[in-house]
């Protein structure tokens, strides 16, 4: 049982057990969300913790959905036909085209999913049968080692080079590979590193996984966050290996919409069609309502997705240089995506949990504990400048007082 899942039980979230399915008990919230309901029984704290953009929506996705509401008759009721509504998925198709020079079928490649979260639950539960085994980068997102468990999937982890920027060990990924593995799964950009996987490496992910016909799931929330002139590269743009592939959009985060659950998945037409099993048996269908504020966002001005990349990098570069005043507590790695920085705890601790759990206990800072996105992320945190940078400053004001108390 990990740690913060015990602290958890001492604060009284987790009390019951009887009667529960073994596959439930042997998952656990999220760190990500456990160290928040953690927060909530302290006062004054601050998040640095959770990867919520702290942008409103945007006005003209605001508008064009409440014109849509009171436009479309039909709008309240479930979507026809249940895999999405057919203008979301030809502009993400001809989105799709315009980034990876690639032509999909919006008809038969397309799922408009209640954010990824739910595309990647449904293509795991489309793939993974009890005993097989994922490959999951480690570190890797915390929150879908818990959904292979759920499907009753074992998880190998394949270690990233943390002295290459949380790199790719492509020459580690084939002595991974047994008779019982199915699926791979990449975040890219990385959540919880902020690394950015080179074409170089992905193509020779690719390689391997074509000769060993494994799936890929391809997780890509973070795609328009790529710093220092870089380009994003996917591993959906190689068409050697398409059949195989199950990319993962999301609008989540490029137009400040998390609470709008809009997310979509891009597969062969024979695999698209088995995740809606697993889709339909789920949520049904993703909200039309929000289905109307997605269409918004991508027929609408690309402006702010723009202006929340430049904040974004300017909030960066605020964080590193609050992390070098605070060099007794963290080392870190600068990296070129996303929103987060993953710094090796340098202070004196036991594990990361114990640490975590003392900052917000002492500091009143919310971090998340890196051994919760795998065993190579023990002895580091998760920190995230996705925050205002007043929360960002405020957090490391803190910070600082801690250090110069306890280091």
């Amino acid at each position: 049982m990990q740690k913060v899942q015990s602290a958890l039980d001492s604060e009284g979230f987790t009390k019951r057990t009887k009667g529960i399915a073994e596959r439930v008990k042997g998952i656990t919230v999220s760190a990500i969300k456990e160290m928040a309901l953690l927060a909530m029984k302290e006062k004054d704290t601050i998040s640095l913790s959770w990867g919520l953009p702290s942008f409103k929506t945007p006005e003209h996705i605001r508008e064009a959905t409440k014109e849509a509401l009171d436009r479309e008759e039909d709008i309240g009721k479930y979507t026809q036909p249940p895999f999405g509504l057919k203008e979301l998925r030809d502009l993400i198709a001809e989105d799709f085209r315009k980034r990876f020079d690639r032509d999909i079928d919006p008809d038969n490649q397309i799922i408009i999913h209640a954010g990824a979260m739910q595309g990647v639950y449904s293509a795991i539960h489309t793939l993974v049968d009890t005993g097989d085994e994922v490959i999951m980068t480690d570190p890797g997102f915390s929150s879908h080692r818990e959904q292979i468990k759920l499907a009753g999937g074992k998880i190998v982890w394949w270690p990233l080079n943390e002295n290459d920027n949380w790199g790719l060990d492509v020459d580690k990924l084939e002595d991974l590979i047994t008779p019982k593995t199915k699926l791979l799964i990449i975040v890219n950009p990385s959540n919880p590193t902020g690394s950015v996987f080179s074409e170089e490496s992905l193509r020779k992910v690719a390689s391997i996984a074509q000769k060993h016909d494994i799936f890929i799931i391809s997780d890509e929330p973070y795609d328009f966050l790529v710093f220092n002139g870089d380009k994003h590269f996917s591993i959906a743009q190689i068409e050697e290996c398409k059949d195989n592939v199950i990319y993962i959009g999301s609008l989540s985060k490029k137009y400040a919409m998390t609470g709008w659950r809009i997310g979509y998945s891009v597969a062969e037409e024979g695999l698209r069609n088995q995740i809606m099993k697993v889709h339909d048996a789920t949520v049904i269908c993703a909200s039309t309502v929000c289905q109307y504020g997605a269409i918004a966002a991508m027929k609408g001005s690309q402006d702010c997705v723009g202006k929340f990349h430049d904040e974004f990098e300017k909030r960066r570069e605020i964080l590193y240089k609050r992390l070098e005043k605070v060099n007794k507590i963290f080392s870190f790695k600068k990296t070129d995506g996303a929103y987060y920085v993953f710094p090796r705890i340098e202070a004196n601790h036991n594990d990361s949990y114990e640490f975590a759990i003392r900052l917000l206990k002492e500091a009143k800072v919310v971090t998340v504990p890196g051994a919760a996105f795998g065993p190579s992320g023990e002895h580091h945190v998760r920190i995230t400048f996705c925050g205002s940078r007043e929360d960002i400053n405020e957090a490391f004001d803190r910070l600082e007082v801690w250090q110069r108390e306890n280091c």
